[in-house]
């Protein structure tokens, strides 16, 4: 099986910026003896150890360099979400209460090709031990992750059809489940228990960022390595899963092959985990906003927090407790624990991929986020807890196509009277400009 040690640079580069402004395209890989604060200090043109001095933005990118454009990206654009989904929440409800579903299948069935479009097959999964490679776990994300189904193969001892929802009036989400009585009686749960085990206390889905889904067929970057134990397991898959009526709706790929760069794969010809993360990463960036935006604190420092997401350079503040670097050591440790998860992974194994390859997507915006960290906590009182959504609860990675936070500090900038001045953060030295109109007095 050929190694797929140029995966970060080839097919990585889509991931956005990095916490510098640099590319990924562009970005040296760590050496395996690097520590993550050498690699952070080389990668952002400084050397040392780089501490911070008098000022908890302190500029971790050399010189006050300052995260640049994205380039010409349509997914920039960040708008209250209004679901566009052709199955909801609303379509289970009037399917119970017309007596038209009396299995799970019945509803399964009814979800239209449309909404089936963005979809990914789980093999291995904590949500549901009866997965494996020959029946791997359903997820159907719809056209813009605001209603998320999961299921089984249905060949297992529990039969159960999860839901969340996304209520935009408060940008929350909400849990839902289906059991399957056999008994033709489906009674619908709200809000269960049990599911604050795995979706932290509930508050989130629970999905790992762009572009790597340990566990899930097509996992890097939606490709699957040619020759691996994946793609033979996919191929029994499909073979198997011929004659299950749950599978057969779905768009799945048949094995026409793709080049991406050197890399030899097969590909599932639609993007459908990068679509579906990007979808579900705005989601969640929404829910975040809600957060900030209604601790009483947040007026007086939304300039710090807009400074914060986009990495601008130093400004004076004071701490309370925890110093800016504890935050950037803390960043750095989370990372190293969501890296070494990636790295154990079966995904990641069978791709041949090191510590080193997977660097440039866990460490560049590690400047940026614990600025952000240190003031919604420091400043807001808030807690940071929860707004990744790994897998990994302490992780803070938000990496998306779309720049990860970033996006966040577009909609502050697209909501926010006071900071609406600062106008496309799209156009060319608008960040850079940015950083110099957000300059506290």
């Amino acid at each position: 099986m050929r190694k797929l040690s140029v995966f970060v640079s080839v097919t990585l580069g889509l991931t956005g910026l990095t916490g510098c402004g640099s590319t990924l395209t562009s970005f040296t890989p760590a050496s395996s003896t690097q520590t993550a604060q050498q690699f952070i200090n080389e990668q952002n043109g400084g050397g040392g150890g780089g501490g911070v001095e008098d000022s908890p933005f302190g500029d971790a990118c050399g010189g006050g360099d300052v995260m640049e454009r994205r380039g010409e990206d349509d997914t920039f654009e960040v708008k209250k979400p209004k679901s566009k989904s052709s199955f909801t929440l609303d379509s289970v409800k009037s399917l119970l209460g017309s007596g038209k579903a009396k299995t799970l299948d019945d509803i399964i069935q009814s979800m239209p090709a449309s909404y089936l479009q963005n979809f990914a097959l789980v093999y291995e999964s904590k949500s549901d031990k009866n997965a494996n490679s020959l029946a791997p776990r359903v997820l159907n994300f719809g056209e813009d992750a605001t209603f998320i189904t999961a299921y089984g193969s249905g060949k297992g001892a529990k039969d159960e059809l999860h839901m969340i929802a996304f209520e935009p009036t408060d940008s929350s989400f909400h849990f839902y489940r289906i059991r399957d009585e056999k008994n033709g009686q489906l009674k619908l749960e709200t809000d269960p228990a049990d599911c604050k085990s795995c979706h932290a206390g509930a508050s989130r889905p629970t999905w790992n960022t762009y572009s790597v889904w340990p566990g899930v067929y097509f996992g890097l970057h939606d490709n699957l390595a040619k020759g691996s134990v994946e793609q033979k397991n996919y191929q029994a898959f499909l073979d198997a899963s011929k004659s299950n009526t749950r599978y057969a709706k779905l768009p799945l790929a048949t094995g026409k092959e793709d080049h991406f760069g050197p890399l030899a794969t097969l590909n599932a010809g639609n993007d459908a985990l990068t679509r579906s993360s990007l979808a579900l990463s705005k989601l969640n960036w929404e829910r975040i906003y809600q957060k900030l935006t209604k601790s009483p604190a947040y007026e007086d420092n939304k300039i710090q927090v807009a400074r914060a997401l986009l990495n601008c350079p130093a400004t004076k503040s004071s701490s309370v407790g925890k110093s800016l670097a504890d935050y950037e050591a803390e960043v750095q440790s989370n990372q190293l624990k969501y890296r070494t998860q990636l790295i154990e992974s079966s995904t990641v194994k069978e791709a041949g991929l090191k510590a080193k390859d997977l660097d440039a997507i866990i460490f560049p915006a590690t400047a940026a986020t614990a600025k952000t960290k240190f003031i919604v906590e420091q400043k807001l009182g808030l807690s940071t807890a929860g707004w990744s959504m790994t897998t990994l609860e302490e992780s803070d990675s938000y990496s998306t196509p779309a720049a990860g936070l970033l996006d966040l500090a577009v909609i502050l900038t697209e909501r926010d009277l006071d900071l609406k001045i600062l106008g496309d953060l799209s156009e060319k030295g608008a960040i850079e400009q940015a950083c110099n109109d957000l300059l506290i007095p």
